[in-house]
């Protein structure tokens, strides 16, 4: 059984064939280009979380550091840097919570998440007040920032 071709039979053959496994190759070419790309993509914003989740901890390391200063001190300075830091972490959380968007399989970590934020907003305030009121003191003061140091580590932890 021979197979007789024409010239522009033989032509189109040897055009057609490296042509075909060209697009195949810039195919699978593309797809491993946007497969890289998202996987990069993932990275950057883990990194990005991960940032975020230190940044937070460190408002909360911040500002049990502040209210013991204010707490020895009563100076306003203290007060002030500790108030700005208080009112900066719930910005900071929403800023985490978009990050985690409406990704399902961190949503229990972003409830764990905002349950030690809560609680230390609620530690920091009660701080505060209790340094305001004069009663119990510097050593009331040290309770609550060993506690706020257990919220700042869980929160790093997350």
């Amino acid at each position: 059984m021979k197979l007789d071709f024409k010239i522009r039979h033989k032509g189109l053959v040897l055009v057609a064939v490296p042509l075909i496994f060209e697009l195949v190759f810039l195919a699978v070419l593309t797809g491993l280009l946007r497969q890289a790309e998202y996987k990069t993509w993932q990275e950057m914003h883990s990194k990005t979380i991960v940032y975020e989740s230190g940044t937070l901890s460190r408002l909360f390391h911040d500002a049990g550091i502040a209210m013991g200063g204010y707490a020895l001190t009563k100076s306003p300075l203290f007060r002030e840097r500790f108030d700005a830091i208080v009112s900066s972490i719930p910005l900071e959380f929403k800023q985490m919570k978009k990050l985690l968007g409406r990704n399902t399989s961190q949503k229990a970590s972003l409830d764990r998440l905002e349950s030690f934020t809560q609680k230390g907003l609620k530690l920091l305030t009660g701080a505060r007040n209790s340094i305001e009121e004069g009663g119990e003191g510097v050593s009331k003061v040290r309770g609550l920032y060993s506690e706020m140091k257990g919220v700042s580590k869980s929160i790093g932890n997350e």
